[in-house]
């Protein structure tokens, strides 16, 4: 262990242990890493101990100020007070941690050995994936006073998962294109954990949304309580899915629609139908769909979902065919 230069850790705790106490990692470090070049890590904490001793926040980030940290192993850190959540995050500058719920940006207070004072900004820079619940975007629309692209958050994300827990605005979408730099996103879900005719509305904001990010090509859509094409015409669904999304991800009420998304959607090379009742019963129609209309199909079926992966090119290739005939 002595030889070590590179260390990284990622963990979860809801102790704060004692070598996070004052100097003693930096004394464990300098007597067990001799030769430590670089320490990254994320350490998430959730502790009642928060509630109760303000102070271990202020001890966590003293201790990394010392010269061991910044001068030998140029370390800097940041520690978040999650307040909604009672969870500390204490991590190295760039984050290694990719993941961020957006109403943690809301409720935290960030403290951070490094001298910019952009630091916070900076954690943004290392998020990939982000999860958005819909309401949060009223808190900060007012906050919003422009929509160039410079200033929005979040400037590398690929994964978007956005819910839906109540009714929001109907121009939340806008918001979110305003806030959250969209253009490198590849993934985006829709989880609907709401009922209320206002979803017709809704659903209709977010194909447009949709339609409007071309690199996105994988999309999902889960409604816990009623089915998607109850609220949404399916024929207008598949109008607005456009040629860059190459995956579909969505709960089925009605068997027949399965069918329908397969045909409209001429450019989705795989998809995953989840259901919300025992697809037992008609498996073999689905299978005998398959085998009438894709010659080159793969699929996965279990309880709650059947995924099929589809070759259009072998299809497109083999419907153009010419064969010539002889004797």
């Amino acid at each position: 262990m002595s030889q070590l230069i590179y260390l990284k850790i990622e963990g979860y705790t809801n102790i704060i242990e004692n070598i996070f106490r004052n100097n003693q990692l930096e004394e464990f470090f300098q007597t067990n890493f001799t030769y430590l070049k670089t320490f990254i890590f994320f350490i998430r904490f959730s502790s009642n101990e928060f509630l109760r001793n303000n102070l271990i926040i202020d001890s966590l980030i003293e201790q990394f100020q010392r010269s061991y940290w910044i001068s030998n192993l140029n370390c800097f850190i940041n520690c978040d007070l999650i307040r909604n959540s009672n969870q500390i995050h204490l991590y190295s500058i760039p984050s290694i941690y990719n993941y961020f719920t957006y109403s943690d940006q809301i409720n935290i207070i960030s403290l951070s050995t490094s001298p910019s004072s952009n630091y916070f900004n900076q954690r943004f820079h290392f998020v990939y994936q982000l999860e958005l619940n819909l309401k949060d975007l009223e808190i900060v629309s007012m906050q919003i006073k422009n929509d160039e692209e410079d200033n929005r958050l979040f400037p590398n994300l690929n994964y978007l998962k956005l819910t839906v827990n109540g009714q929001c605005s109907l121009n939340c979408f806008k918001l979110l294109s305003k806030l959250v730099y969209l253009k490198n996103l590849e993934k985006l879900v829709l989880i609907i954990c709401f009922r209320g005719n206002y979803l017709n509305v809704m659903l209709k904001n977010f194909l447009i949304f949709l339609k409007n990010l071309s690199n996105v090509h994988s999309i999902e859509i889960f409604n816990r309580w009623h089915r998607i094409f109850s609220f949404i015409d399916i024929n207008y669904f598949c109008s607005m899915i456009s040629s860059n999304i190459k995956h579909l991800d969505i709960d089925i009420f009605d068997i027949d629609h399965i069918e329908i998304l397969i045909d409209k959607l001429e450019n989705v090379s795989s998809f995953k139908f989840k259901f919300a009742f025992d697809k037992s019963l008609y498996i073999k129609q689905v299978l005998q769909l398959l085998i009438n209309k894709i010659s080159d199909s793969t699929y996965i079926s279990d309880i709650h979902y059947l995924s099929i992966w589809i070759s259009r090119q072998f299809n497109r290739t083999m419907s153009n065919k010419r064969i010539k005939l002889t004797n």
